[in-house]
């Protein structure tokens, strides 16, 4: 048995009371000037109090809504909540140049103008351009911004809460920016969306004199520099020479005996951060470069590359007696070592009992790429 149809609702109607009264959307559009909240550092002014709030966290560096999945901690409910969309699985929103997904469409914009190098957004004070508003914003605050942020560590000050946390990342070397393809860690955002660009970008700048490619404008200007002839700079104490002051400068930790960085797990001390870097991998066991073909895994990125070529079968360096070729240096330098033992029998022997250890070590070090062990 069916049940009667229901009568149809009657059609509203607003009384002279609900006509007269302003909607919400009205109110945003019409409040007045006078109603208005202002931040007391900056003077900028807000329909509402709420944003007022979320604005002055600019200057305070407060992010109290937090993420649960990663900790990261944001300055409004709306930044947590696109941020979220990050741990989702869901990207339907792929660049038709560089593959690249995306949860949002607005993310996909803002990133087809990384491609295109266009920067719509620009300082009329310094004529800096950026190509999202965020960072425009956030690069006006530095014009703008009366406060100063000091840096615990050092006698540098800051504008904004936001470079002096980014500042301290320097002294405290936490880099919380991941690189998912090869695992290379970054101070800020900016410096691992520049370091993605290595990994999906085009080589459109060619150099005419050698024709090596690059992804960035700047890295082909700063290779140009390497044609031009200029002088070296030498060590004071050996007289060696180099190409740069860095480089100079951690060449006379040597002499001065300066190790800076310290493991803070066995205290071992090293001169430079990059080798910190993977003697700690020792500790922690980390892998972070991966092989895409078999999935194996090793903690340096050479010895990754050493791997690579047992699917490749490169072998770039060949010996100049018999043309055999070698996938890495080392073994080309033992190799060639036999042509000269060969040739002088009275010294190979003196130097096969002087350096018996040193070629169990080599057999040792390039077992992995004979054989296809897991030693690195």
């Amino acid at each position: 048995m069916s049940l009667p149809a229901l009568p149809p609702l009657p059609p509203g109607r607003l009384s002279d009371c609900d006509d007269m009264r302003p909607s919400i959307r009205r109110k945003k559009q019409f409040r007045h000037l006078s109603d208005r909240y202002s931040c007391s550092v900056c003077d900028k002014s807000f329909p509402y109090q709420s944003k007022l709030l979320d604005h002055e966290r600019i200057h305070t560096g407060e992010k109290p809504y937090l993420c649960t999945a990663c900790n990261k901690s944001f300055r409004t409910q709306g930044f947590l909540n696109n941020h979220l969309k990050t741990h989702s699985t869901e990207r339907p929103f792929a660049c038709g140049q560089c593959g690249k997904c995306f949860t949002k469409l607005q993310s996909l914009t803002k990133h087809i103008l990384a491609h295109s190098g266009q920067k719509p957004f620009y300082c009329n004070i310094c004529n800096k351009g950026f190509t999202q508003s965020t960072y425009f914003k956030r690069h006006m605050e530095c014009h703008t911004s009366q406060m100063t942020f000091p840096c615990k560590h050092c006698n540098k000050v800051f504008p904004t809460a936001f470079k002096l946390s980014n500042h301290e990342r320097w002294h405290t070397r936490d880099r919380p920016h991941m690189c998912e393809r090869c695992g290379k860690r970054f101070l800020v955002p900016s410096l691992l969306k520049r370091h993605m660009g290595y990994h999906i970008g085009d080589r459109q700048y060619l150099c005419s004199q050698c024709g090596k490619t690059f992804v960035y404008l700047s890295d082909l200007k700063r290779h140009q520099q390497d044609h031009i002839p200029k002088a070296k700079i030498p060590c004071p104490v050996c007289q060696k020479k180099f190409s740069s002051k860095y480089c100079l400068r951690v060449h006379l930790r040597i002499h001065t005996r300066e190790r800076p960085y310290r493991c803070t797990i066995c205290d071992k001390t090293f001169t430079q951060v990059g080798n910190l870097k993977v003697h700690i991998r020792l500790h922690t066991n980390e892998r972070p470069f991966s092989c895409d073909v078999c999935g194996k895994t090793y903690k340096l990125a050479s010895h990754l590359n050493v791997h690579k070529r047992t699917h490749t079968c490169k072998k770039p360096w060949t010996c100049e007696t018999c043309g055999k070729g070698f996938s890495v240096p080392g073994l080309l330098k033992k190799h060639e070592q036999m042509h000269i033992d060969e040739a002088n029998p009275d010294f190979a022997g003196k130097r096969r009992h002087r350096g018996k250890h040193k070629k169990h070590g080599l057999k040792r070090k390039y077992d992995e790429e004979e054989e296809g062990s897991d030693d690195y």
